[in-house]
């Protein structure tokens, strides 16, 4: 049985309007392989069907290492906000967001978001957190996190792999040495 699902920016509702669908899809481990041909398929048919009820076009495949943890983090959405403010500004007036071009990418952009608020949060209007700390996410929330939603490394030696050092260098909270800013390149 295989499962698709939205994730990223569309559940979130931190999406553009030139923004792109992210879909991930649940399965066994030994039909991995093939699904992604198959979904990819399905999704090609669709974009060349004249009669489709939905658009679909700009089908692309990323192999992505990163998993997304949606979390309100403050009062009235002011996180959800922050993202598409600073995701607008980044895709329409500085043209540094798409991974597909060599850009940053939104899981990249919305990390260093969290990030801004962890550190932050209480310059930006966000509840204080309970624990008293300075950061507004305790290290048992970051654990339980990592422990919850990551994804082991296939193979025995890809998780001893070193943080490879690119042009813009974003530790992923879930993964230490996946570096979110690898698909920046010095031409842009």
């Amino acid at each position: 049985m295989v499962l698709v699902f939205p994730y990223g920016s569309v559940p979130l509702k931190t999406y553009l309007p030139d923004g792109d669908i992210d879909l991930t899809a649940l399965s066994c481990q030994n039909i991995e392989d093939g699904l992604v041909s198959d979904v990819r398929a399905v999704l090609h048919g669709e974009e060349i069907n004249e009669a489709a009820e939905y658009e679909v076009k700009d089908v692309r495949f990323i192999d992505a290492e990163v998993k997304l943890v949606d979390q309100l983090v403050a009062k009235d959405h002011l996180f959800k906000r922050s993202i598409i403010l600073i995701k607008a500004w980044c895709y329409y007036e500085s043209r540094v967001l798409g991974a597909h071009h060599g850009l940053i990418s939104t899981y990249a952009l919305e990390t260093l978001v969290l990030y801004i608020f962890h550190q932050f949060h209480v310059s930006l209007d966000a509840e204080v957190p309970e624990n008293g700390g300075n950061t507004l996410l305790t290290e048992e929330f970051i654990r339980s996190c990592v422990e919850s939603f990551s994804v082991p490394s296939r193979g025995s030696d890809l998780n001893l792999r070193a943080f490879p050092q690119k042009h813009l260098n974003i530790i992923d909270p879930l993964k230490e040495n996946n570096n979110l800013g690898r698909s920046v390149n010095k031409g842009m």
